[in-house]
């Protein structure tokens, strides 16, 4: 009894049999549809099969590589983008207190800045 090991895309299911279309560019290769478990066009597999002669028939399923689990997002620290966000809110502040001063005409935008900076920082931390 010959083994191969099958990896490839499903190109189409008809009548309870799938049409796998290999990685290797080797012929398309039919298996029963109830061997995978949903079976659809599109999807991946890697198999395991017994080979026919005729390459028209249905191939037996031995076992299958269930697909991997998508790997969880790891979560970023955001600590020096706090700190570099203080940093610069903290500057502007002092901008703003001698504009203050010289009665300068920037004193709104330099404020939005600050309120944005605040908000950031309030999220981030």
């Amino acid at each position: 009894m010959k083994i191969r090991k099958l990896r490839g895309v499903i190109d189409r299911v008809v009548s309870g049999v799938a049409a796998i279309v290999p990685d290797d560019r080797t012929p398309e290769v039919y298996v029963a549809a109830g061997d995978i478990p949903g079976a659809r066009e599109g999807l991946a597999v890697d198999l395991v099969i017994i080979p026919q002669d005729n390459p028209n028939a249905v191939c037996p399923v031995l076992g299958r590589k269930p697909p991997r689990p998508p790997k969880p997002q790891k979560i970023r620290s955001y600590a020096s983008l706090v700190r570099q966000m203080i940093k610069t809110r903290d500057r502007l502040k002092a901008t703003r207190a001698e504009l203050d001063q010289g009665l300068g005409s920037d004193l709104d935008e330099l404020q939005e800045k600050i309120d944005y900076l605040e908000r950031g920082i309030d999220l981030f931390s």
